[in-house]
């Protein structure tokens, strides 16, 4: 009987360590794994097998390494074992070549047991001769609200001497990079063991890991120069965004006798389109129908615009025809058409003044979001209005002394519903105002009348007591226009200032800052026209045909702005 047990317990032991398995339960572990050795050991010479093997610190989700795996030059012939979780033997059946550097990159889409990826892609070198190749390319990349891009695919393509003769065919949609590397989570980057040369360089996100730059569906950065040679040790990128695809008119749907809604298939810039972009015709009754205005609604994301139009006939056959509005790239709706069929629904709802807020109520514009037409009060209706008849009904008066004097105002309308209210000048910080509406004196987008109210509401604006200021200078070797940004810890928008650079470096300031940290930013505005503001948008270039971006830099530390004081003597530096 003893012998039975001794036996049955010596086979389990046995059957135990030949089954090497990941643990399972226990606390959450959030911590990385790493590569911990390799064989044969990075830049190891005189490398003539066909074996290589991966020794990790933590047991890992083995399915993960394909698709993480990269050799350049490229391999494509191997054959991954697994040795249990922590080790991993690759075997390669191409034919190395002779007196030539091969580097393996792993890339963070290697994932531990329990989810965790490598904290950025790592990198050893071989060489089938005497020499590993020691270039190097080493950088930062950031997102498109200037912050560190973690986990970022920066791309390396070899180019051949004179690089600078031959024709732009490389095309980072169609073509594998020669060598590849990931950022970290400040987005910094290292691209070692790299042939001596001159690249040409791109980051992208990669969320489908396919190793090519998708156009339209993910960012891109490049840097300032179009070549880069190997050395550069401080290369700048920024995320930016391109897409050339087409702006379709997708679907018409009557919502009353009175209104379609229209939906496109991408976002639109509502505030450049205009009625005169939309013709509607009668094909039943052969005659046009006339489109007054329109105003934008968002429907789980999707934008809408929704046109105000002459009755419909219910089971007239309509056709919609668009022409002109534009996207964010500047992609047109060209000569876009949708049919559809009327209905008679009769459209009685009124348009009404949205409240914004409560009578004598101070501080308003502490935190409004920056645009390039400064402080403005943001108003709507809940239908879409006569912009004429709005532009009778609504005064704007400023507290003067003891009374309220009239002053000339402007309003910026984004839509026939929502508009933007501002005094001629600018608002005065800690200024009084009154607003006055003369309600009965508003139409609808089809001239019908509203109703018979007049709304009265003052309101201060915030004091410069509450803000505080940041100022310093910009040094650029380049002169011209320089727009430098402040961008709120946490926020997607950027206050903005633009500088002219004569001498060699240019003193900027933002004086009404709402408390916090920021982060600076700036870049070099380059062949920009006199009527350039502050507001203007950073070229990003292109990943093909290539265009170097513009020269940019971002602030090293965060800086804090506290109410009534300025934080000043800052330096950026465009180098």
């Amino acid at each position: 009987m003893r012998v039975v047990l001794l036996i049955l317990a010596l086979s389990w032991f046995v059957l135990s360590c030949a089954s090497q398995r990941a643990p399972t339960g226990g606390p959450e572990d959030k911590t990385p794994p790493h590569v911990v050795r390799t064989e044969p050991d990075s830049a190891a010479i005189r490398f003539s097998g066909n074996h290589l093997r991966l020794y990790f610190d933590k047991y890992m989700s083995r399915s993960t390494l394909a698709s993480a795996l990269f050799f350049s030059p490229a391999i494509t012939d191997y054959e991954i074992e697994w040795d249990g979780y922590k080790e991993v033997d690759i075997i390669l059946y191409d034919t190395l070549k002779d007196n030539r550097t091969y580097t393996v990159t792993i890339t963070n889409s290697l994932q531990d047991t329990r989810g965790n990826k490598l904290p950025k892609s790592y990198t050893f070198a071989f060489s089938t001769g005497e020499v590993v190749d020691s270039g190097g390319i080493s950088g930062r990349v950031f997102t498109e609200l200037s912050r560190p891009a973690s986990g970022a695919l920066v791309m390396a393509y070899l180019l051949p001497e004179p690089a600078s003769g031959i024709p732009d065919t490389l095309n980072p949609s169609k073509v594998v990079p020669d060598y590849i590397a990931q950022t970290d989570a400040a987005g910094d980057f290292s691209l070692r063991y790299l042939a001596i040369g001159r690249y040409r360089i791109v980051a992208i996100t990669d969320k489908n890991q396919n190793m090519l730059y998708d156009l339209g569906t993910e960012p891109f950065a490049v840097p300032t120069d179009s070549l880069i040679q190997t050395g550069m040790s401080n290369l700048k990128l920024r995320f930016a965004q391109e897409d050339t695809t087409a702006v379709e008119l997708q679907s018409v749907t009557p919502v009353t006798s009175n209104q379609i809604a229209v939906k496109f298939n991408r976002k639109l810039v509502s505030k450049d389109a205009a009625a005169s972009n939309f013709s509607l015709f009668d094909s039943t009754a052969l005659a046009p129908v006339r489109v007054y205005d329109f105003s934008i609604e968002y429907q789980s994301d999707w934008q809408y615009f929704y046109l105000s139009i002459d009755s419909l006939i219910a089971d007239h056959y309509y056709e919609l025809s668009v022409n002109g509005p534009h996207d964010e790239f500047g992609n047109v709706a060209k000569n876009q058409k949708v049919p559809f069929f009327g209905v008679q629904e009769p459209d009685s709802l009124k348009a009404l003044f949205q409240i914004p807020f409560m009578d004598s109520t101070s501080g308003l514009l502490y935190n409004d979001l920056p645009t390039a037409d400064g402080k403005t009060l943001s108003l709507a209706f809940s239908r879409p209005v006569s912009r004429t008849s709005l532009k009778q009904a609504l005064s704007l008066y400023k507290l003067i002394d003891t009374s309220y004097a009239p002053i000339e105002s402007k309003l910026i309308f984004q839509d026939a519903k929502s508009f933007k209210l501002k005094p001629a000048e600018e608002f005065e910080l800690g200024a009084w105002y009154k607003l006055v509406l003369a309600h009965g004196k508003v139409r609808d987008a089809l001239g019908r009348p509203t109703i018979d109210t007049t709304y009265q509401l003052r309101f201060q604006i915030a004091g410069l007591d509450r803000f505080g200021g940041i100022e310093g200078r910009v040094q650029s070797k380049k002169l011209g226009k320089i727009i430098i940004s402040a961008w709120p810890l946490g926020k997607s928008y950027n206050y903005r200032t633009m500088v002219e650079n004569t001498i060699g470096s240019a003193a900027f300031e933002f004086p009404v800052l709402p408390e916090g940290m920021y982060t600076l930013s700036a870049f070099q505005a380059e062949n920009r026209t006199a009527a350039t503001t502050a507001y203007a948008a950073w070229d990003g270039g292109k990943a093909f045909p290539t265009k170097p971006a513009e020269n940019f830099t971002i602030g090293k530390d965060t800086v804090r702005v506290r109410k009534r004081w300025t934080t000043s003597d800052l330096i950026l530096k465009l180098e």
